[in-house]
């Protein structure tokens, strides 16, 4: 039943991301797929950490958070702004010590995919929130 709910969330509800694959490694996704419950405020990942595994936000919501100066922590609040910085290469500020400029090319190229991944994804979110098939 699991596997196939997974198959139904990846061939239905994240097709875009999906595309890319092929039949096989569709395959090996789906056969090793786990389900995992996070508590509150449970780290994924830390800034700076190699990642090993694909997650799939199902239910509920992520913070993404920025190292700053003398080891405090910055809440990213919204990824769209955060990707329209980028794009406009503006300043973004992080609470009232931290600011800076955004930039494309400050990124490393492994990095620059990952963002272009989520802009398709926050893009396809809000064309799905426009047409009422999503709650935001």
């Amino acid at each position: 039943m699991i596997k196939a709910a997974i198959e139904r969330v990846i061939n239905d509800d994240l097709s875009a991301i999906w595309t890319l694959l092929d039949n096989d490694e569709r395959r090996l996704i789906v056969d090793n797929f786990e389900i995992h419950h996070l508590k509150k405020n449970q780290i994924i990942y830390s800034q700076g950490d190699r990642a090993e595994h694909l997650w799939c936000l199902l239910k509920g919501k992520v913070k993404m958070y920025k190292d700053g100066i003398g080891g405090r922590q910055y809440l990213v609040k919204s990824i769209p702004q955060f990707l329209d910085a980028i794009e406009r290469g503006e300043s973004v500020s992080y609470g009232k010590s931290l600011a800076f400029v955004h930039r494309w090319d400050a990124f490393a190229p492994d990095a620059q995919q990952l963002l272009r991944l989520l802009r398709r994804q926050v893009s396809a979110r809000q064309a799905f929130e426009a047409e009422g098939t999503v709650r935001s």
